[in-house]
């Protein structure tokens, strides 16, 4: 049976996921497109954008969070679901080219939301031109959702629900389908009754809260990363984005570790990417966030909205394990996560005390997302699709590593660096792709070799380091500290050398007594690092006698008066004199 939706107020809570991205969307001083969900679609022909008009309001009629918004009360953001009569998705049709698709995509994805009066999802279809007689017009639809009101999950019953509802109206009629058991608003209220109370020490929430505490007691503010800026308060959210691709041979040999230690190939990924976090960071201790889908509930799965959770896989590198050893860490540490993934990230953020700044993300920087790729997108309007990629030039973390799956059991893997362009310059995270890449290469090539022997350096950035930079361009010469004191004296020998009470002795006669004492020295066989003891208090005999030693060419060897006997017995057995 339909689990029943519990009483709602007129006006409902955000959900905890949602409250953070309020949070952050009112505490940037500029709109930001950094929580935007760009999702586009290459069509085999042109579409009916009247049939498409009514195909998207159906959709936020199925799916009230598409037509709610956020406005605020009393201090607290509230959601406010709007009739569907009330609530156009507003649908933009622009002719264009091949060449300029790109920066059509980039520029309609990038623009902001105004959550407060401004539902969170719009549609644009551009009308991309022939080039010649072969490629025949055709269209490109995006849908631009703000991630308060969806996740990747909700890709696939959004797309899947457009499809429907636009055959539907393509044949003049409404679209037909099984009513959802439950609206967003729904889910939140629901659980909030599951998980119970925190002051209940008995409640599912109040264990995992536990968990969380111990898991990140004492977690380090910032992870080291090599910035090329430091940060500041106006770092912003612009980000840019590096990719690379692993070899058919690397892929293979990351799923055969993967099936062997009982992982899946995102642990393998995570634990790699451990590695390369230990070694530009010098720390064992290496925080790395990842999602999790938040659908436990079967009720939801074919729901739009922002169920997904944050959660932070703290890894202990220390020890130089090997790719296999890392491996099973990572997977203790993913399995212990996902067995409670239910208390959102921003309440764990509140209950840790952690410092809300724009300027770092809190508990983690680096986030890690593993994905596969369908190999074609739905139907639309009796046309086919393919996915098509738009980088809106946002960056939410640091850095954000991706690795993507292509289609099938042998697809290859390509990933991509999504970064804070006001903290890393372009060159900084092509290296860091590079060495990541070597690190992938080294857990498929080596999985029971210790990872503190994998090279992160390319040939060429070691023989810059180890050649190029050492290179001494003039011969060094080599100085003793009797042949510079000596200079210093014969060029300066009326400057104060040594002052003891009312006595100042200049340099030309503290030259002129340390020779004398010197050459009495050899004349009693001191030679060349012969240890010569002096035991004498603190004066400017002192002084004399171990310039001396150096003249002569022998090594000094201070005795101090106050010391016991036996330090200054042991230290003459240790060195014996001349």
């Amino acid at each position: 049976p339909a689990p029943a939706a519990p009483p709602r107020p007129a006006e409902p809570p955000l959900s905890a996921a949602q409250q953070r991205l309020w949070f952050l969307h009112r505490l940037e001083e500029e709109p930001t497109a950094a929580y935007n969900v760009p999702i586009a679609l290459r069509l085999t022909g042109t579409l009916d954008e009247h049939a498409l008009e009514r195909a998207l309001t159906d959709l936020t009629a199925r799916h009230e969070v598409l037509r709610t918004v956020f406005p605020e009360r009393e201090g607290r953001a509230v959601q406010r679901v709007l009739a569907p009569g009330d609530a156009p998705v507003p649908l933009a049709v622009e002719a264009t080219t091949s060449e300029a698709l790109d920066a059509a995509l980039a520029a309609a994805a990038g623009l902001p939301f105004a959550l407060e009066r401004e539902t969170p999802l719009r549609a644009a279809l551009f009308r991309v031109a022939s080039e010649d007689e072969t490629s025949p017009h055709h269209d490109v639809l995006l849908l631009v959702l703000h991630h308060i009101a969806g996740d990747e999950w909700s890709v696939r019953p959004l797309l899947g629900d457009l499809a429907t509802a636009l055959a539907a109206r393509l044949d003049g009629r409404a679209p037909e389908w099984a009513a959802l058991p439950l609206q967003y608003a729904d889910h939140t209220l629901r659980q909030r009754e599951r998980l119970g109370d925190e002051s209940d020490e008995d409640s599912e929430i109040s264990r995992q809260v536990g968990y969380w505490k111990d898991q990140l007691a004492a977690l380090a503010p910032e992870l080291p990363l090599p910035l090329d800026r430091p940060r500041r308060s106006g770092t912003g959210h612009e980000g840019g984005i590096v990719e690379f691709g692993l070899s058919a041979a690397t892929t293979a040999g990351l799923r055969r570790l993967a099936s062997r230690t009982g992982a899946t190939p995102f642990m393998v990924a995570h634990a790699a990417l451990a590695v390369l976090l230990h070694r530009i960071g010098g720390t064992d201790d290496v925080p790395v966030g990842t999602l999790v889908a938040g659908r436990d509930d079967a009720a939801v799965h074919d729901l739009v909205g922002f169920f997904v959770n944050t959660l932070v896989l703290r890894t202990d590198t220390g020890g130089d394990p090997t790719p296999a050893q890392l491996v099973a860490r990572a997977r203790a540490a993913t399995l212990d996560a996902l067995d409670h993934a239910d208390v959102p990230f921003e309440r764990l953020v509140d209950l840790l005390d952690v410092e809300r700044s724009l300027d770092r993300h809190p508990l983690f920087q680096v986030m890690l997302n593993y994905q596969t790729r369908t190999a074609a997108g739905p139907d639309l309007g009796h046309l086919s699709s393919e996915p098509v990629a738009v980088h809106t030039r946002t960056a939410k973390f640091d850095l954000t590593v991706t690795l993507v799956q292509e289609p099938g059991p042998d697809g290859a893997l390509n990933g991509g660096i999504t970064y804070r362009t006001g903290l890393f310059d372009e060159a900084t995270v092509r290296r860091i792709a590079d060495w990541y890449t070597r690190v992938l290469d080294a857990f498929a090539e080596r999985p029971d070799h210790p990872v503190g022997g994998c090279r992160l350096l390319g040939d060429d950035e070691y023989r810059q380091l180890v050649t190029d930079w050492n290179h001494a361009e003039e011969p060094v010469e080599l100085l003793s500290p009797a042949a510079e004191f000596t200079r210093h004296a014969e060029s300066t020998p009326e400057a104060p050398a040594v002052i003891t009470g009312d006595r100042t002795i200049r340099y030309g006669e503290l030259l002129a007594d340390t020779r004398s004492l010197a050459a009495l020295l050899r004349a009693h066989g001191i030679r060349h690092g012969a240890p010569v003891a002096v035991l004498l208090p603190r004066s400017a005999e002192l002084v004399t006698a171990a310039h001396a030693v150096l003249q002569a060419g022998g090594a000094y060897l201070p005795l101090d008066p106050d010391h016991p006997a036996a330090r200054l017995a042991a230290l003459l057995e240790a060195n014996p004199p001349a």
